[in-house]
């Protein structure tokens, strides 16, 4: 708790996607008690990427939901 694991990894994807051209989509898989957190950093870090969270029994996960995302968790 508390040692920057979400910054940093906001930070790496914010690098591989402005810096390195490197447009995903990626993959990020967090605890469900930290997940709203992770989304809010995104949105609050990277703006302009598109996070879809993923969670539910498999009718609510349809495949189509999650195919225009830059990051899912």
């Amino acid at each position: 708790m508390g040692f920057g694991k979400t910054v940093h990894s906001v930070s790496m994807l914010g690098f591989l996607q402005n810096a390195q051209q490197i447009h995903g989509p990626f993959l990020v898989v967090v605890p469900l008690s930290t997940l709203s957190n992770w989304a809010k950093e995104f949105k609050k870090w990277l703006p302009e990427l598109n996070v879809i969270v993923y969670i539910g029994n498999h009718a609510s996960r349809e495949v189509g939901n999650v195919l225009y995302g830059d990051i899912y968790g």
